[in-house]
């Protein structure tokens, strides 16, 4: 657990700029990088769900835990097969 903590300090969100929204609003974040075609098949559903979290009935402090804690203990992707391999 200790040899986290410098990542999860890196991942911890200030409670600071917290903007609450009507719950009927649709909202949407692109980090920069991240390519339109991929936020657009993510947005629709277009990718399988490896995972998820259940954050009902948390406070917005116990689901920052919880997201932090999901995000340290994830696998790292694997590079693709595509990418890794030379050609000629």
């Amino acid at each position: 657990a200790a040899e986290n903590e410098p990542y999860r300090e890196k991942l911890a969100l200030s409670m600071e700029k917290i903007h609450y929204l009507d719950p009927a609003e649709i909202t949407g974040y692109r980090k920069e990088g991240v390519l339109n075609g991929v936020f657009m098949k993510v947005k629709h559903g277009e990718y399988r769900i490896m995972d998820y979290i259940d954050l009902h009935h948390r406070t917005l402090d116990q689901a920052r835990t919880a997201v932090d804690e999901a995000k340290v203990t994830a696998p790292l992707p694997r590079p693709s097969s595509k990418a890794s391999s030379s050609t000629g």
